[in-house]
């Protein structure tokens, strides 16, 4: 007599299937990604250009400008949300290229 043994069969669920194969292609991208902050010397001189606009005089007059349209909006509309949103643009525009460069410059 021969027994019959079957294997109880193991299936995973379609979302763990689904997680685990997402799981493995994010692997791949962060690999590939892990490089992305080197080389581009060719675009070195349009950031320079860029950057010390938006730090300079230029970025100072469209900073006292987004203020002081915020300000006016705040004024006809009665509203201080258009003067805060007027002093966040002003904000973003002085202080954003310093940012972006410590976040892009960063050692992780």
């Amino acid at each position: 007599m021969t027994a019959n043994l079957q294997l109880p069969k193991f299936e995973l669920p379609r979302g763990a299937l689904v997680a685990s194969a997402g799981v493995l292609v994010m692997s791949l991208l962060m690999l590939a990604s892990a490089h992305a902050g080197t080389g581009g010397t060719e675009f070195a001189d349009i950031y320079t250009l860029i950057s010390g606009w938006a730090a300079g005089t230029l970025g100072k007059v469209i900073a006292v400008s987004l203020f002081l349209v915020g300000v006016a909006a705040g004024i006809i509309q009665q509203s201080l949300m258009a003067a805060v949103l007027g002093v966040g643009g002003a904000l973003v525009v002085n202080y954003g290229p310093t940012v972006i460069d410590g976040i892009i410059s960063a050692v992780i």
